[in-house]
């Protein structure tokens, strides 16, 4: 996979103009899953289902929760080259009672040359609060000093003082070099 892959595709592949994300806005599945948003690694780690309550378009993803553990959606390996990127999304909580509490976290991981994820590896941003009631534009800026092979993560933390199980609908992904 290679950046820029996505020349020549439709609007339902490319929802940004210079995005290197295949479906993007989560428009196409194959059977229960996003096309493009699995890993072969276990960079990828959470149940994913399919949204109806979209940012933009028909669809969105719903990322599962456990209680117990970070989950990750996962896009599918890419190789980068060197340069700083722009990953975004937008995400939303599901749970509307007046205690709810909802974060995600963008990231990614590095993909060892065996295809697994360096668990030393994952670089992450800030974590970003959620509204269950609108929807919230995740921004995360990186930059990559040599060619990379990654998998963008979206995060979905355990429950804490700070978040609270509960779905997370993610819509609207773009990953664009911007230098």
């Amino acid at each position: 996979e290679t950046p820029g892959d996505n020349e020549g595709e439709g609007d339902q592949d490319t929802p940004t103009e210079g995005n290197i994300l295949k479906n993007g806005n989560f428009e196409l599945w194959d059977g229960n899953v996003p096309t493009n948003w699995k890993s072969a690694s276990t960079a990828g780690n959470v149940s994913i289902t399919q949204s109806t309550e979209a940012h933009g378009g028909t669809y969105a993803a719903s990322m599962g929760f456990v209680k117990s553990s970070n989950k990750r959606m996962a896009y599918k390996e890419t190789i980068l080259p060197a340069g700083t990127y722009k990953f975004t999304f937008y995400a939303k909580g599901t749970d509307t009672s007046a205690d709810s509490k909802c974060q995600t976290r963008p990231g990614y991981a590095t993909i060892l040359a065996d295809g697994s994820a360096d668990s030393q590896g994952y670089k992450y941003g800030e974590y970003i609060n959620l509204s269950a009631t609108e929807w919230t534009l995740v921004e995360h800026e990186f930059t990559l000093e040599a060619e990379t092979r990654l998998c963008l993560v979206i995060m979905s933390p355990k429950n804490s003082n700070y978040h609270t199980s509960q779905n997370i609908l993610v819509d609207d992904a773009s990953l664009i070099k911007i230098n």
